[in-house]
């Protein structure tokens, strides 16, 4: 039977393995050298299969989860991480990106500070909590819709408090929703259209935050041509363009290297991009070198039998 945890889990650490070695890589730089394939070291000096430290607070976050939903544990999680390697891809670990928001925030949780204060309210919305929030839409696989927003607010500003993170990982989590529920994308995005706006009206969300989502909730994304699809570091450009890169084609293999030579924050868009296609696609068709050259794929699978177990017993999938 397919794992669709297993799924989003792979496909997430694959397509940010892909990406990482050539993070901020010009998207020019990319059409003369294209990404084809697993490599090593480039930006992070690492093996190939290595992938990044928001795919670590990712699978930290989902191996609480296995267990139960613990705001506080998660939160200990990713201090275990930054103290002591937890669910670091290489024993050579340090931070990848060490002066990053998500980082800030995790030193601050390190020194006692709260989870409900942790979060750093920047005017910047990087996507770093968007690269990490997967393992979430397992657990609220079953939960009402506003619930899923609230849990989604909690677990966002543990890094990430500026309130339009929140809404772009709600918007990315309704969508990994809708696959895990059996859901083709159009049908995921053309339902996200004709529900969030109303469901954010009914939150009193401001306008002027919701106006980010024009292009996803108003528009079809994949109509842009791609020097209209941004691939920066900014969370709604990696949001738009991992489904753009989606739309765009026809495979797993297809749409995560798609995004990838896109550009800019490879790692990131990869990770978000395969998280997508693996559900759409199942791991069974990512190809093999990939899965067996990623770090830690024996522990990642058996993490995902375990969430699978948990949230998906009783939940009715056309698998």
């Amino acid at each position: 039977m397919n794992n669709p945890v297993l799924d989003a889990l792979l496909g997430m650490a694959v397509g940010d393995a892909l990406g990482l070695p050539f993070y901020l890589t010009s998207r020019d730089e990319l059409k003369n050298h294209k990404i084809t394939g697993l490599v090593g070291f480039g930006y992070h000096n690492l093996p190939p299969g290595t992938w990044s430290d928001n795919v670590s607070l990712a699978l930290a976050m989902a191996q609480v989860l296995a267990d139960d939903y613990d705001i506080n544990l998660i939160a200990q999680a990713f201090v275990n991480w930054l103290n002591d390697k937890h669910w670091a891809a290489a024993e050579e670990f340090a931070p990848i990106f060490q002066n990053s928001i998500t980082v800030k925030a995790i030193k601050r949780l390190a020194q006692g500070e709260s989870p409900f204060r942790s979060g750093i309210n920047s005017d910047f919305v990087d996507n770093s909590s968007l690269h990490r929030i997967l393992p979430l839409a397992f657990y609220l696989i079953d939960k009402p819709i506003e619930l899923r927003y609230i849990l989604t607010k909690e677990n966002t500003e543990i890094t990430h408090a500026n309130p339009l993170s929140t809404l772009i990982n709600f918007y990315y989590l309704e969508f990994i929703r809708k696959l895990l529920l059996g859901n083709n994308a159009m049908s995921a995005y053309f339902d996200l259209q004709e529900t969030l706006p109303i469901f954010f009206k009914r939150m009193n969300i401001d306008p002027e935050l919701t106006e980010y989502f024009w292009r996803l909730i108003y528009r079809n994304i994949w109509d842009y041509p791609e020097q209209e699809i941004f691939s920066t570091q900014e969370a709604i450009s990696t949001l738009e363009a991992a489904l753009w890169s989606i739309f765009q084609t026809n495979s797993f293999i297809e749409a995560v290297l798609t995004a990838v030579n896109l550009g800019g924050d490879t790692a990131a868009l990869g990770a978000v991009t395969g998280s997508i296609a693996g559900i759409i696609y199942s791991s069974n068709n990512i190809p093999k070198d990939w899965v067996d050259g990623l770090a830690k794929k024996d522990q990642i699978q058996k993490l995902a039998d375990r969430i699978y177990a948990k949230y998906f017993h009783n939940i009715k999938i056309p698998y």
